[in-house]
């Protein structure tokens, strides 16, 4: 802190008792100096302090304003280069970052006494026993000047005298003084300190150490330690408050700030202090730190309760412990839920929340427990200021004084309309849930951990005395109580035990027969429930499936009726193919014979007859061969194997090589996949779809076609795009239709069944065959192939022919 010695003399006065002070700025530079200091050293002024002097003490080797500044201020030796004059002195901080060093000269050699010219009015009047200790070994000078420096000394000596009594009155009366002192600081909570601004130097009461913990042996302390346990986060405006009291003309300083104590801990301080000035400079503060720590805990305390309190979700309300219950505060949440504020409601009753439908016999619980001064919580309908009701969850809470007489009455008041509204509809989910379980047609129990029923719907147990008895028991008792035979339970208990044990829901089928023939199945689940991996309960479950049943059984009947029909089918089939050929083959062999012996013979009208025979029976040959196909499309006669459909492929273009040649045609595709599946009925579909991509292109342009395989799932997509003819939306399902054709015979050759064996083939596998349009010209034929068979499949498909 800046020393403010010499700041309330004149530059005249403050010369005549320091007359060989020098003044030097930020730079060391010597800016101004004492008139004996100017006799001395006359041609100094405005150089470097530092080119002229140097300081005497073996710790410091140069002289810097930080060096100097670390001088302690005791009593330093500064010595002159120049003339070898010796300067003993003190260096002290100025205002405005400059530095006043204030001394005095000691020649140890009369004859540098003489050569400086001083004499001793040069030295300072104040302190004639330093200064004539300056010259004691000047034996040479003037006997006169050593009279009157003897004269002058005996009349010190006298005014000593005088003062030494004066003094005596003055010690006894600050003893006095003192031991009033002592007597307060002892008795005061605070801690007393006294700071001469001046020095620079505290003296603290015995109140510092019971408060802060730090020792008080009388001796004064500097008071950058008061200003390094300042709290760093109130440092600079705390220091900052100080230097503005003391430039002013206020008398007093008060502040608020954390105190380091000396077990590590920081304590909240008030911290007051009074100016002492002489004339308009401060000199000396004495003031008292009073430690506010618990308060200012409560102080935050209450503040974390007002803060809660403002921003809680519930409404709270506080009113008098009096007739009445007048309201005397109400939170903001309160307003928002009811609509009243604090000026509407203040003075008035709570009751003024309540009407028509709250529950009476609630509000009368809680006008019991406040005359008995207890707590209570109930949950009943409020009232808003317009009207509108809702659903309050409240508590009352007595606060009590230090007398234990009951002040006040908390209330903390929750909405609760949205939780009221969701446990209502949880009962009639509830509700509907129970009447959902006892009146569905299927038998539900469960279960707790150890296999004890839990709940039983009627459907289980239609007598309700029965029902209840089994809670709590297992089915070994139920056994034993209906006198049942035990073996169709203990196969339950086992199955019981595998759901719990495997974590997963066990099925199987019960079957029940009837005393007079036949049998009822029920088909019965144990589901095990967990919850962070512990079992909770077991839900066991059973539908009766005896209609089911015998449809199943109907069924598998009419299976196996079917497929000996269709085995019929297919052999009469094969018989009637080979049965209807042979006509064919005899007309058209007579027709042709006819036609060779007799051409010439008949006319243009005959043979045009005989032609259209041979061609009919040509056809109907045809059509029986695609007849015997399609019966047979779905069922392959070879094993299920790996197919690259990329070979397929090839192998249809060898197969369909002179269509390709007289087309042009092109067939694009890349990499394509390999499936498990028969190798004819495969090769059968791509076959036919490529063969009519070439037969129906456009007059004058190639085919070009191009196969595309995508995997989806567990399926292959395969896609055969072509740019012909294309086909109308409207023909998209006909075209599948056996003996459907789009064209006359004249146009385009084939019976029209083709593309029916195509999709009896993808069918057979579990595929699916569609057709889609092109923007520009041509169609999309889509079918989907499983990407495996099970060897299952080829035993159910394979039959001979």
């Amino acid at each position: 802190m800046t020393n403010h010695s010499a700041f309330f003399f004149s530059e005249h006065d403050f010369n005549r008792m320091f007359p060989f002070y020098f003044m030097l700025d930020e730079q060391l530079a010597i800016i101004r100096m004492g008139s004996s200091a100017q006799k001395l050293f006359p041609s100094i002024k405005d150089q470097l302090f530092g080119d002229h002097f140097e300081v005497n003490r073996p710790r410091i080797s140069s002289i810097t304003r930080d060096n100097i500044l670390g001088i302690d201020n005791k009593l330093t030796l500064i010595k002159s280069i120049q003339s070898g004059v010796v300067l003993r002195g003190q260096f002290m901080q100025y205002e405005n970052n400059h530095l006043l060093f204030i001394g005095a000269p000691w020649f140890e050699q009369l004859q540098a006494f003489a050569d400086s010219g001083l004499q001793l009015d040069d030295y300072a009047p104040h302190n004639p026993h330093l200064d004539l200790l300056h010259a004691i070994n000047l034996q040479e000078i003037v006997n006169q000047e050593q009279k009157e420096l003897l004269q002058r000394l005996n009349d010190q000596k006298n005014e000593l005298l005088r003062v030494n009594d004066s003094m005596a009155e003055i010690s006894k009366t600050l003893q006095e003084s003192n031991q009033r002192y002592e007597w307060v600081n002892r008795a005061t909570s605070e801690a007393i300190w006294d700071w001469n601004i001046i020095t620079g130097e505290v003296y603290y009461g015995t109140g510092f150490e019971r408060l802060f913990g730090y020792a008080t042996s009388g001796t004064p302390e500097k008071l950058d330690i008061w200003e390094q346990r300042i709290h760093p986060e109130d440092y600079t405006r705390i220091l900052q408050q100080i230097r503005d009291a003391i430039e002013s003309e206020t008398e007093t300083w008060k502040a608020e700030y954390r105190y380091l104590k000396n077990n590590g801990e920081y304590a909240y301080v008030i911290d007051k202090g009074f100016i002492v000035r002489e004339g308009a400079y401060a000199i000396r503060m004495i003031g008292a730190m009073q430690d506010i720590t618990l308060q200012k805990e409560e102080e935050l305390h209450l503040k974390l309760l007002e803060s809660v309190i403002i921003s809680t979700n519930d409404s709270v309300l506080i009113t008098e412990a009096k007739i009445g219950s007048p309201i005397i505060y109400v939170n903001p949440r309160f307003t928002e839920q009811t609509g009243y504020s604090l000026e509407e409601i203040n003075g008035k009753s709570p009751s003024l929340l309540q009407g028509p439908q709250s529950d009476k016999a609630a509000l009368k619980q809680i006008a019991s427990c406040i005359r008995n001064q207890s707590f209570g919580e109930i949950t009943t309908l409020n009232y808003k200021k317009n009207g509108e009701t809702y659903w309050c969850q409240f508590s009352v809470t007595p606060i009590f004084n230090e007398k234990g007489e009951c002040t006040h009455w908390i209330s903390v008041q929750r909405d609760v309309t949205e939780l009221k509204e969701t446990e209502e509809e949880l009962n009639r989910q509830k509700k509907l849930t129970e009447d959902i379980i006892n009146n569905i047609p299927t038998d539900i129990a469960v279960f707790d951990p150890d296999h004890r029923y839990i709940f039983i719907n009627p459907q289980a147990v239609k007598n309700t005395e029965i029902r209840q008895w089994l809670i709590g028991k297992n089915d070994m008792e139920y056994a034993a109580y209906r006198g049942i035979d035990q073996a169709i339970f203990q196969q339950r208990w086992a199955l019981f035990e595998e759901a719990v044990t495997e974590g997963k829901t066990v099925q199987w089928v019960d079957e029940h027969p009837h005393p007079n023939g036949g049998s009822s199945y029920v088909l019965r689940n144990f589901y095990p429930y967990f919850e962070d991996r512990k079992l909770r309960f077991v839900i066991g479950y059973g539908i009766d499936i005896t209609e089911r049943k015998l449809i199943e059984n109907k069924l598998g009947e009419t299976l196996v009726s079917l497929k000996r029909s269709n085995e019929e089918l297919e052999h009469f089939a094969y018989i009637a193919s080979h049965d209807l050929q042979e006509p064919l083959r005899m007309v058209s062999s007579f027709l042709t014979q006819l036609e060779k012996k007799y051409n010439d013979k008949l006319d243009d009208r005959g043979r045009e007859y005989v032609f259209y025979a041979v061609d009919g029976a040509r056809r109907m040959k045809q059509i029986i061969m695609d007849l015997l196909e399609y019966s047979r499309a779905g069922r392959p006669n070879e094993n299920i194997a790996d197919i690259d459909t990329g070979d397929v492929v090839r192998e249809v273009e060898l197969l369909l090589s002179r269509q390709i040649a007289d087309t042009k045609a092109s067939i694009q595709y890349d990499q394509l996949p390999v499936v498990r599946g028969h190798m004819s009925p495969i090769r059968q579909v791509f076959q036919n779809l490529i063969g009519n991509s070439i037969k129906y292109h456009r007059e004058g342009i190639p085919p070009v076609i191009r196969i595309i395989a995508k995997k989806e799932q567990d399926n292959w997509h395969f896609s055969i795009t072509d740019n012909g003819i294309g086909i109308e939306p409207a023909h998209f399902q006909k075209i599948f239709v056996i003996f459907q054709r789009l064209h006359h015979r004249d146009e385009y050759s084939g019976t029209g069944i083709g593309l029916a064996i195509t999709k009896k083939i993808v069918e057979a596998v579990g595929g699916k065959i569609w057709v889609t349009t092109n923007e520009d010209h041509g169609c999309t034929f889509h079918f989907t192939m499983p990407s495996s068979l099970a060897e299952s499949d080829n035993e159910a498909r394979t039959e001979p022919d």
